[in-house]
């Protein structure tokens, strides 16, 4: 479970999303795949392949380099 300050900075790096990213974001929280997100989204899921890079890239600079996707 995250504590308070994790929370804050999760909640700070998905604020500096873009609204389109930040709407991923919301759908992976509620367990979308990328597939079912695509769908969703009316995009190819290659789109959301790389906007989940960005999305990464964002929080990296905010400070979360140590994730499973290393």
């Amino acid at each position: 479970m995250l504590d308070i300050l994790e929370r804050l900075a999760v909640r700070e790096a998905v604020r500096r999303q873009t609204r389109f990213r930040r709407h991923i974001c919301r759908l992976l929280m509620q367990d979308f795949t990328q597939e079912e997100i695509a769908c969703r989204l009316g995009v190819g899921q290659p789109t959301i392949s790389r906007h989940m890079a960005g999305i990464r890239l964002k929080f990296v600079a905010c400070g979360f380099g140590c994730g499973p996707w290393r």
